[in-house]
């Protein structure tokens, strides 16, 4: 079942998203806000990967570079890269839901 706006804000008020903001509140969904911190892959990372030599038990902090701070004039993420964000929100998803996250940009 899609949750509606209602089920949504009574579930993100009630702790499953912190801090909550009921104007991040859409028909269907609720908009999640990138925080101010980025990782990009080490530069390892992309001969790793042409080998197919990462694995679930490949540390992260081995393929993933030192946290950068976005500042006020924002950063540029090159076309095809993939970067790690933090976001603004915590959430806590019930044991019986599932969600799906979706980026955009603008």
């Amino acid at each position: 079942m899609i949750w509606n706006d209602k089920k949504i804000a009574e579930w993100a008020s009630s702790g499953g998203v912190t801090p909550f903001d009921k104007n991040l509140v859409n028909p269907a969904s609720i908009n999640l806000r990138l925080g101010n911190k980025i990782r990009f892959p080490q530069d390892y990372w992309f001969e790793l990967e042409r080998k197919k030599s990462i694995t679930m038990k490949t540390p992260a902090l081995e393929l993933w570079g030192d946290e950068i701070e976005i500042g006020e004039q924002g950063i540029v993420i090159p076309a095809g890269w993939c970067v790690l964000c933090c976001g603004m929100e915590y959430i806590t998803m019930p044991p019986d839901a599932s969600g799906t996250l979706m980026s955009r940009s603008g």
